[in-house]
């Protein structure tokens, strides 16, 4: 039956049948969930002036990630935004400026499944000078069908993890130079019910049939799996690194992911709204409380877990590590190939 409304083929080594059901059961991701919860947020957490912090947005022309963009934008701050269309992305930047009156919000136009492109633009970013006080990792997406990058990688993967990867890796010297910093990763709950396996990243060009949302929740279980390692990794170093989970929110992403298209129609107006998603990434990004606590996985201003009871999700230690060598080893074969 769950399986009707995210996907017809998920195959067995990738999920848990208990998580599937504790997640999709679970009202708190709907819109009345968020009403239910902010009634007990403290108003005074976001009575901040954000002048002189500069935030970067990967994936921030659109959903969630705009609607994070102009609130951060309205609290005072500078606001990088990257995205794969200029078009999208000045008429983003054009109508925030509008909308806040903070001129201070800029464009970079960078393909963010492209490990050139993203190497190439945090090697610039790095060499102006520019400070970076916050990333905010947003952009995913989920794909109907396999697709390849014109640099060999499945499109879903390269956006999903390894530009993800590629982007924090390349902008660490930066927010260590202007820490404290804070990185926000962006991943959907989805992940609680998926159980890392590395053959699905390494095999996942022979995984048939293709199926989106099992490959997407996947990659966010990473995603969390790396938000741990580098909270762990850059402790000293004074900056902060969380996941959130924004609930599930009427976004462009849903409303044409394929693969969610039964889902997307059974939640109809449950869905949470693209601001009550960007709610806890604006929490992280601006309020004080957001550089307190490293390591965690965020929903609705409060840690929460990453692995749900019965689900047997929780990954091993050497899954962690596993994770880390193929990250090192698929970007810095090809990623190396494609700069020469």
């Amino acid at each position: 039956m769950i399986s009707k409304f995210i996907g017809k083929h998920l195959p067995d080594y990738t999920y848990s049948v208990p998580g599937m059901l504790f997640y999709f059961l679970d009202p708190s991701h709907t819109s009345l969930g968020f009403k239910a919860r902010s009634l007990c947020f403290d108003k005074e957490d976001l009575d901040v002036n954000l002048r002189g912090r500069v935030v970067l947005i990967a994936g921030g022309n659109a959903g969630i990630g705009r609607s994070a963009a102009q609130t951060l934008a309205e609290l005072g701050a500078t606001v990088h935004i990257l995205c794969r269309s200029r078009e999208k992305g000045e008429r983003a930047v054009t109508d925030i400026q509008s909308v806040t009156g903070n001129k201070d919000v800029h464009l970079h136009v960078v393909d963010l499944s492209s490990l050139k492109q993203i190497q190439t633009f945090t090697n610039e970013f790095a060499a102006s000078g520019k400070p970076l006080h916050v990333l905010i990792n947003n952009a995913a997406t989920m794909q109907s069908e396999r697709m390849l990058t014109s640099e060999g990688f499945e499109l879903a993967q390269a956006t999903n993890l390894l530009g993800f990867y590629g982007l924090t890796r390349g902008l660490l010297p930066v927010l260590k130079l202007n820490a404290p910093s804070r990185i926000i990763n962006v991943v959907s709950a989805g992940m609680l019910a998926s159980q890392f396996k590395l053959k699905c990243l390494e095999e996942e060009e022979n995984i048939s049939p293709y199926d989106g949302a099992a490959v997407y929740s996947q990659h966010h279980r990473a995603r969390v799996m790396l938000t741990e390692i580098w909270a762990d990794e850059l402790k000293h170093e004074k900056i902060v690194v969380n996941s959130v989970h924004p609930g599930w929110v009427d976004t462009p992403l849903l409303r044409s992911a394929g693969p969610m298209q039964g889902f997307y129609k059974l939640m109809g107006k449950r869905l949470r709204s693209e601001s009550q998603g960007a709610d806890t990434i604006v929490w992280l990004a601006a309020s004080d409380k957001g550089e307190k606590t490293t390591g965690k996985f965020f929903f609705d201003r409060k840690a929460r877990w990453t692995n749900l009871p019965f689900a047997n999700t929780k990954p091993e230690r050497n899954d962690y590590e596993n994770l880390i060598d193929f990250c090192k080893r698929v970007i810095g074969d090809k990623h190396d190939d494609s700069m020469k």
